[in-house]
Order: structure tokens, then C-alpha cells, then sequence
């Protein structure tokens, strides 16, 4: 967007908090200067994944675990070293101290062997900012981007603004040709200076990142600016402004961290509102490098053209471009390019925030992005690491939060592993390692699909939440169910739901279709059903019908025996069978059915009232499914229904009899729905003190009569002793129902 358009729309940012701190981000080690000195500065060199982080007095190099594994005490001139850069290909390292303006080539395996130095400063010491040295691998050059403060120290006026330099030896590429120093110093503003921020490197160019003073409008205005490789001598320097704009009256305009992430090829910049410290609001917004290289462009056509201005001070007096007809030069190869050897752009370029962060004054951020979605880490001044996700349709998400270091400010460049799964953070006084894939805190699917994690989904092979591109492609589709769908899978339609453990044959089968997923190439997959009750397991063959998953069920005889009254029984007659379904060995969803046994009710009671179905046979007094043949030598109906059951009653409230010691007593009770064949062989049982005392029952009609027997107990200790009443009828002795526990 250009300024030319003028119409700003405002943006709204759509905000989504995921509860930060409680499920997140990690600290998994830390590391502290062994002399208690301040850190300044740290690099990674990406192949070991080894940090190199100085001190005002050291430089150490870390493994990745943030374990020290070599500390080498810097020499006088090298003290207070705040740049680090590393050469991968040739293990060189170059470090340059904010104290001496002093730089040198060191090597990367031995710290302490000293290549070469730059034999006097190279680096001014002004501003609020380190210099920069920005690395380019294609040449094995430097290019020293110094500060400038008008009214900074006068020394270094003689060390060059910009200079390209060896790798090796820190020499100029090209004499003093390839140096650029500071001109017509009395033609600068007296306010003004220029501080380097950030640079990067992209095919021919390298780019660097600034905060300018405009003595014009009295504020400091975000500038980015490039070099062509091939113009050794600096005479092609080309800016424009960046603003992040909210709407006509909120502008975000000072840049206070950049990354450049290389797979969006953008430029993600935090602003504030002014250069202040006490300026609390954040905007993040993200500028696409192919945009800035078009106005870059159409600057220096404009120029040409006699539209534009040169600088910016520091390099060239400011001043409108002069015509000329030739064509446009980016690189300084034509004649006439000393005339425009520093053009700054007219019109900026502006983008609208992709976040802003009120009360929060973001010092350092660093970006990740794939085909979906931008993961945003912002270091804040207090300390902190916030973690934001957006989407493709511009949905902001607050992931997660931690405080890695409370109060202190999270200073320079934010280091991201290889691996996108880790992050090195540096305070004052430590380095924080912290663990970014905080999918892996939800063990089960539905805690990962509620956890609304843009990122995190649900890996269906390997049953674990994790990010997408964690999850390999395999078996089933899809194989990761994203957590915003809320889904996980599993089966459906399952029949049975209830499994009969008396009628279990190796014909019994389990079928059920598969929910959000399905399987691939069936004809070369291993598909498997696991059953798992009371901690054994039997695995049986799945085969595929049309939709449908069909695995026979498991012989009775291959199973436990179900145990009766233990705690595991959710109720008296059924536990759980788990069915799991598997492909290629891993279990892709899993469902419990109950697993059920009528014969475990031992009386009508239970058995009528089991969630199952089951039915009683009073005759032998036995429980059985609803899907068993009729009762055995019995010609009436089995019994189903508590109602139903024969059974001893009483229409007292107090179902206590009370005899006394030494009594002889007839016991009456009430009873109901009594079959013929249970009047005969008629037993009353009085169970007390470790005894079992009988009588000859009688029934008649509603009643039940048990002859006279005496009670007596001779324990003078106790009061009273209850005696638990029971009476068994029919051929078999089977013991008639007491729901009411008449004793």
C-alpha cells in the first residue's frame, strides 16, 4: 500500500485468548555467565545447533541443552563484545567490542586463536544500538554498518559508514573504494542520526533495517534500505519509509525488533508509537519483501525522473533528484551513478497491523510460517515470551505465555532451533531455552480438540496431539484432524452394544463404521480388532463390508472368567470390553461396550432389574439373558420384571421380628407372586452368632408360616443379635426374594 491511496480503512483485529501460562510454553534450561557478568549478545551456528554467547569479559559456547562446553577469557581489545557473527563453511567467527570499536576473526573450533583483527576500530561506538555486520555467504563478505549521531563522538567520523570486508581478515573487498565515510558534515542536521537495527541478506541485495531522525517533522521514522552486492563502492543506496498504520489517527511508526522470515520471504517488524521507553502499545505488522523491492524500484525510477530526493544525510546531502535522461541504475554499474549514490523515497510503504499488543512494549520477535498458518513468538520488556498464531484469514490466536526472567527485558535477536520446536531467549543475565510444541501437553483426542490450538491437532496413527507437520502421512485419511474442527475419530453405528459373555461362539461378531476417517489400500493393510477386558487381551481379524468394519468377537473360553461382587463391576452383572481397531499395528479408535453376565444376579431382584435384560427362572433358581432358550425344567414364563418376582414381604415399616432369648417362637411373613412348584420343600434359615438353625415352612395363599423354634444366645455381652432370615423352596432349595430385608 502507498500513502498516495490516503483512505485508511480501520482494521479489526480478531482476538482469540488460549489461557496463557496454564498449557504452553516451557523452560527447559538455562544458562548464566560463571563470572556473574551481564550477556550481550548470542548467535547459533545452525548445523551443531552450539550457542555463542559473550560477556563483557568472555565468550562461552553452549551445546544445545545450554550445557557449557568451552569459556575463554577475552582479550583487552575485545572486552564487551556485542557482535557475534559465524561463518558455517569456513568455522570462522567474527567478534567485535562496543568498548575499542575493535573487530577480529577468530576461529570457531579453538575461540582463544585469534585469524586476524582489523588492527584499528572499524565500528563507531554511538547511538543506542550496536553497529551491524551483516554476512554475506555467496562473496564470504562482511558489510560494517556503523551508527551516526550528529553530535555523537567526533572520531568516528574517520571510520566508514558503510565498508565491505573479508571474511577472513576483515580487509577491505576493494581498497577504500569499498568504503563509504560520512561527507559535508556542516550540510547534516543537527538532531539527526541513524541507528541499525536489523540486516539480512536476499539474492543480490543486502538489506538493512534503521530508525531515523526526520529533522523536518521532529520524529523518528523506520526506514529500510539495500545495497547490490556487486557495488563495491556503495554508490547505489536506495530507502524508503515503513509505517504500521491502524487508521488515519493511529500510527505505529518506530521500529523496535525485525525478522526476516525466509520461507514467506517477509519482514516481520514490531513498532511503537515514538522512540520513548515509557511508550507502553505494540503493533506487529509484516511487509512482503517483493513489495519493497517494487518501490524500492519505482523510487530510483522516480529520482530519474527528477521526483525524488537523495540521502538520507548521513550519506547524501537531501536535496530533489536532478532529471536525467538515462536509464535507472540500481546497482551503481553506469557512469552517473555517483549523482544518485543515496536516494531515499518519497511515498512510504505502509501495511495495516496483524496485531496489536496494548501495554506491552515488544522488544524482540521472531516468526515461523508454513501453508496455513504464522506462528509469532514477541519477547516483551518485562520479561516475557508471548506465543500468537494466525491464520490465512487474518484470525489472531493468543497461544500461550511465559515469564522467562520477570522484569528483565528480552534483548536482541530470538534464536529458533532447526527443529521449529525450540527457542533461545536471551535477559541481562540469562540465556532461557524454552519448548515450543506445547500440543504435546493434551494426552487424549477430545483435551486436543477442545483446546482450540490452531496449530495442534490430532495424529490419528501415533494417537498423540501434535502440529500437522509432526504427523506423517499414512494409513488412514486424513491423518491429523486439526483441533478447530473440534473432532476426533471413532466408531459408529456399533452393534452390539451389549455383548452376552454366556453367548459368546466363535460366530459372534462386532460391527461398527469408522467416524472423520477412513482407511487406504485396504487389500495391502493389516486391519485388526484388539479386545481387552479385566487386564487380558485377544486380537481376532477385521475384515471390511462395504462401510463397515466387521471382527468376530472372542470365544467365552478365551476370555476371564468374569468375577462376581468386586469392585470393578460398574454394577453386579457387567464390566467393560474395550474394542480397539488397528491398522498396521496401531490403534486407530477405540470404543467400550459392556460386557455382561446374567448368572452373576443371584436372585430375581437384581437379575429383573439389570440394565441387560436378563430374566429369572425360579425353578432353578437361575439368571439368564433375554436371549437364552426357555428355562430349564420350568413350563412357565421366565420372569422379568421386579414386580414379578416371587419374594417375602411385610407391610410393617419396622422389618425386624423381635423374639426374645430363650423364646420359642412361629415366624409369620407375607408373600407374593409364589409359583405352585415353590410351595413344596418349604425351608425357614436363621443365621445368627456364627449358627444356622431350620424350621419347616408352610406356605398358604399370601402367607408364610415357619414352625415354632427357639431362639436363644448365651453371649450375656450383647444386647441383641440379628438373625438373617432366609427361606428356599422347590426342588431345588431356592432361596425366595427379601427385597424389604426381613430379619
Amino acid at each position: 500500500m502507498r500513502t498516495t491511496d490516503f483512505l485508511i480503512a480501520v482494521v479489526a483485529l480478531v482476538v482469540m485468548t488460549m489461557g496463557p501460562g496454564s498449557h504452553g510454553l516451557q523452560i527447559v534450561g538455562t544458562y548464566r555467565d560463571p563470572y556473574g557478568e551481564e550477556l550481550l549478545q548470542m548467535a547459533m551456528e545452525e548445523k551443531s545447533e552450539n550457542l555463542l554467547v559473550t560477556s563483557a569479559k568472555t565468550i562461552a559456547k553452549l551445546n544445545s541443552d545450554l550445557k557449557l562446553g568451552y569459556l575463554h577469557k577475552l582479550g583487552l581489545n575485545f572486552t564487551n563484545s556485542n557482535t557475534i557473527v559465524i561463518n558455517d563453511e569456513q568455522n570462522l567467527v567474527i567478534l567485535c567490542s562496543s568498548q575499542s570499536g575493535m573487530c577480529a576473526v577468530v576461529s570457531y573450533v579453538d575461540l582463544s586463536k585469534v585469524l586476524a583483527t582489523s588492527k584499528v576500530p572499524i565500528m563507531t561506538l554511538v547511538g543506542n544500538t550496536s553497529s551491524l555486520v551483516a554476512y554475506n555467504p555467496a562473496s564470504q563478505t562482511v558489510i560494517v554498518a556503523n551508527n551516526f549521531v550528529q553530535d555523537g563522538d567526533k572520531s568516528s567520523r574517520y571510520i566508514p559508514v558503510l565498508s565491505s570486508r573479508s571474511f577472513s581478515d576483515l580487509t577491505l573487498v576493494n581498497g577504500e573504494q569499498s568504503a563509504l565515510y560520512t561527507l559535508n558534515l556542516n550540510k547534516i542536521p543537527k538532531d539527526f542520526f541513524a541507528e541499525y537495527l536489523y540486516s539480512f541478506s536476499k539474492g543480490q541485495f543486502t538489506y538493512f533495517v534503521t530508525r531515523q531522525l526526520n529533522p523536518k517533522a521532529l520524529k523518528v521514522q523506520t526506514k529500510v534500505s539495500r545495497i547490490c552486492h556487486s557495488d563495491l563502492k556503495h554508490s547505489a543506496h536506495i530507502q524508503i519509509q515503513l509505517d504500521c498504520v491502524v487508521d488515519t489517527k493511529v500510527q505505529f511508526s518506530v521500529v523496535q525488533a525485525v525478522y526476516y522470515e525466509t520461507n514467506s520471504n517477509k519482514l516481520f517488524m514490531s513498532f511503537t508509537k515514538g522512540y520513548s521507553d515509557n511508550i507502553k502499545d505494540s503493533a506487529v505488522c509484516e511487509f512482503e519483501l517483493h513489495a519493497i523491492d517494487k518501490m524500492l524500484k519505482t523510487s530510483v525510477e522516480e529520482c530519474y525522473h527528477g521526483n525524488g530526493l537523495t540521502g538520507p544525510a548521513h550519506l547524501h546531502v537531501e536535496s530533489t533528484c536532478t532529471h536525467l535522461n538515462a536509464k535507472p541504475d540500481e546497482c551503481g554499474r553506469s557512469n552517473h551513478s555517483e549523482y544518485y549514490r543515496a536516494i531515499q523515497g518519497v511515498s512510504p510503504l505502509f501495511e495495516r497491523p496483524l496485531l496489536t499488543v496494548p501495554g506491552t512494549f515488544v522488544t524482540s520477535l521472531i516468526a515461523n510460517t508454513d501453508h496455513k498458518y504464522v506462528s509469532l513468538y514477541l519477547g516483551t520488556k518485562n520479561g516475557s515470551i508471548l506465543k500468537y498464531v494466525i491464520s490465512k484469514d487474518g484470525l489472531v490466536s493468543m497461544v500461550s505465555e511465559v515469564v522467562l526472567d520477570p522484569g528483565q527485558e528480552i534483548k536482541g535477536r530470538l534464536l529458533l532451533a532447526p527443529s521449529k520446536d525450540i527457542l533461545y531467549v536471551r535477559t541481562k543475565n540469562k540465556i532461557s531455552k524454552v519448548y515450543l510444541d506445547h500440543c504435546g501437553v493434551w494426552s487424549s483426542c477430545q483435551q486436543c480438540s477442545m483446546s482450540l490450538d490452531p496449530l495442534c491437532g490430532w495424529c490419528v496413527l501415533t494417537n498423540s496431539c501434535t502440529m500437522e507437520s509432526q504427523c506423517g502421512k499414512g494409513a488412514v485419511s486424513p491423518a491429523w484432524l486439526p483441533a478447530q474442527t473440534g473432532s476426533c475419530a471413532q466408531m459408529r453405528d456399533i452393534t452390539p452394544t451389549m455383548v452376552s459373555y454366556r453367548l459368546l461362539t466363535e460366530d459372534n461378531q462386532i460391527r461398527f463404521n469408522l467416524d472423520k476417517i477412513s482407511t487406504t489400500s485396504l487389500s495391502q493393510l493389516e486391519i485388526r480388532c484388539s479386545f481387552i477386558v479385566l487386564g487380558t487381551k485377544h486380537v481376532t481379524i477385521a475384515t471390511i463390508d462395504g462401510d463397515a468394519v466387521k471382527c468376530r468377537l472372542p470365544e467365552r473360553t478365551k476370555l476371564p472368567t468374569l468375577p462376581h461382587g468386586k469392585v470393578i463391576w460398574a454394577d453386579r452383572d457387567h464390566t467393560v470390553l474395550e474394542v480397539q481397531f488397528q491398522v498396521e499395528g496401531q490403534t486407530i479408535v477405540k470404543r467400550d461396550v459392556s460386557l455382561y453376565d446374567c448368572q452373576l444376579n443371584t436372585n430375581c431382584t437384581s437379575c429383573t432389574e439389570s440394565t441387560f435384560g436378563c430374566k429369572w427362572c425360579h425353578v432353578r433358581g437361575l439368571c439368564v439373558s433375554d436371549a437364552a432358550p426357555a428355562c430349564p425344567d420350568q413350563t412357565t414364563a421366565a420372569v422379568q420384571s421386579p414386580v414379578k418376582c416371587p419374594r417375602l414381604e411385610t407391610t410393617s415399616y419396622d422389618t425386624d421380628v423381635v423374639v426374645h432369648s430363650g423364646q420359642n417362637k412361629s415366624i409369620s411373613v407375607r408373600v407374593a407372586d409364589i409359583q405352585p412348584d415353590q410351595m413344596v420343600n418349604v425351608l425357614c434359615l436363621f443365621t445368627y452368632s456364627g449358627e444356622v438353625k431350620y424350621s419347616t415352612g408352610k406356605i398358604m395363599s399370601s402367607n408364610l408360616e415357619c414352625e415354632a423354634l427357639q431362639f436363644e444366645f448365651s453371649d450375656v455381652t450383647l444386647p441383641i443379635v440379628t438373625a438373617q432370615f432366609t427361606v428356599t423352596s422347590g426342588k431345588h432349595s431356592v432361596p425366595l426374594d427379601n427385597p424389604q430385608n426381613i430379619k
